[in-house]
């Protein structure tokens, strides 16, 4: 990316282009299979964000600070981002910031943020590897999706 100039919210980071895809097609043909896609991606990149931020106590970071994963947190931070910017796609606002942070976290965000994590960690231990399964495996998630949405 040398060269240009790269902006939140549109520089997708460390996200696989594999991830990308699959929210995609999975945009098209089930939404909600997409909204747990953007969740667990965000999930995953917010937990990594907030642990190498944060320290044990005696005063080591939980992650350490290294080149390498000073690079993975910038990369994850991008990666953030621009998952937010994909929530648009399930009714979530959020006001531009500036030119170079075009997605963030919003009231609206924070809210539907919150209803998937409150619909994962209601599931038990054995449903919620159900359907992690599936969803790794591209299967049918009919059966685990919660019956109604982040803004009803």
């Amino acid at each position: 990316m040398e060269g240009t100039e790269r902006i939140y919210g549109v520089d997708q980071g460390n996200l696989s282009q594999e991830v990308i895809d699959d929210f995609n097609s999975s945009l098209q043909s089930n939404p909600k299979r997409a909204e747990l896609i953007a969740y667990v991606a965000f999930d995953h990149l917010d937990w990594f964000c907030w642990a190498y931020n944060h320290m044990r106590p005696g005063g080591e970071y939980n992650i350490p600070h290294t080149d390498e994963t000073n690079k993975e947190y910038i990369e994850s931070n991008y990666a953030r981002h621009y998952v937010i910017g994909l929530t648009k796609n399930f009714g979530v606002t959020f006001e531009k910031a500036n030119e170079k942070r075009t997605a963030y976290m919003s009231e609206s965000f924070t809210k539907w943020y919150h209803f998937w994590k409150d619909y994962i960690e209601g599931l038990s231990e054995d449903v919620w590897k159900k359907l992690d399964r599936a969803l790794c495996k591209g299967l049918d998630l009919s059966e685990y999706m919660p019956k109604n949405s982040w803004n009803d």
